[in-house]
């Protein structure tokens, strides 16, 4: 299991400010689709501030992985932590019509990758909840985006 105290007024603490921050990281999603659906002639602009927003956070998802990596010393994680990045930056050289739909599917990979550090014990319940939580609001927001 994860090596913290989850019931510590420290970790309360860390815990609550990931989720706060978490949430914050949210806004430039929800901003751009409020946009994408609500003022026309900004539509393309917003997608595209939304796409590229997509591929950096899948980016950050892989420096979690990493970070996974290095405390657990488990090489295998390595490679597994540069394919959010991957899959972002490829996502930004398609055709702007499936970008947000394919940055979406790559958040469903990073789930799923959340999910096995999870069942691993690597990352505790919570995170994994907020991880759904913050990843859900993504790809609705992307694919949503999307369909405008």
């Amino acid at each position: 299991m994860v090596a913290t105290h989850s019931s510590s007024p420290v970790a309360r603490t860390a815990r609550r400010s990931a989720q706060l921050a978490g949430l914050a990281g949210l806004i430039p999603f929800l901003v751009a689709l409020g946009v994408a659906w609500f003022h026309p002639p900004w539509a393309g602009f917003a997608l595209q501030v939304q796409t590229l927003y997509g591929a950096v956070i899948l980016s950050f998802l892989g420096g979690i992985y990493w970070g996974l990596a290095l405390t657990r010393a488990a090489a295998g994680w390595f490679w597994i932590s540069v394919l959010p990045s991957l899959w972002g930056w490829g996502a930004l050289l398609l055709p702007h019509a499936i970008m947000p739909f394919v940055l979406a599917a790559g958040f469903v990979l990073t789930f799923a990758i959340d999910r096995a550090a999870a069942r691993a014990g690597w990352i505790e319940p919570w995170f994994l909840h907020l991880r759904l939580v913050l990843g859900g609001t993504a790809i609705a927001s992307l694919a949503l985006a999307g369909l405008v």
